[in-house]
């Protein structure tokens, strides 16, 4: 049973995460296109987590997907729990990455970068 409700309560996990991002410790709206794209990009994230798989590629040799599992064992509000974390996490890095390209930023988002970084 808990196998069927995984997906979706990862992703709610992921977008919540992001949402308390979006909130307390960055500097962007709460709502508004930019946490709206985030939450798309933390659902999708929290989606594939569920869809194991891995890739033989010959110059980095085997890559598998995700880098961990969740225990079985594990309950699904605690996984969800961990996935708001991971997500927020993932989010963070990925803004802070391309916030030094400020015109990358802005291709990719469609809103201006930070005049001061994205922080509080």
């Amino acid at each position: 049973m808990s196998g069927s409700w995984e997906p979706y309560v990862l992703a709610v996990g992921a977008v919540l995460g992001v949402l308390i991002r979006a909130r307390y410790t960055s500097g962007q709206p709460t709502i508004g296109r930019e946490t709206g794209q985030d939450c798309f990009i933390a659902a999708v994230l929290a989606m594939v987590w569920t869809v194991p798989f891995s890739i033989d590629l010959p110059a980095l040799g085997t890559i598998a997907w995700p880098p961990f599992q969740f225990p079985d064992k594990m309950a699904l509000p605690i996984r969800g729990a961990l996935m708001a974390l991971m997500a927020s996490l993932f989010i963070g890095v990925l803004k802070k990455i391309l916030l030094r390209f400020p015109e990358m930023f802005e291709r990719v988002t469609g809103t201006p970068a930070p005049k001061n970084g994205g922080g509080k």
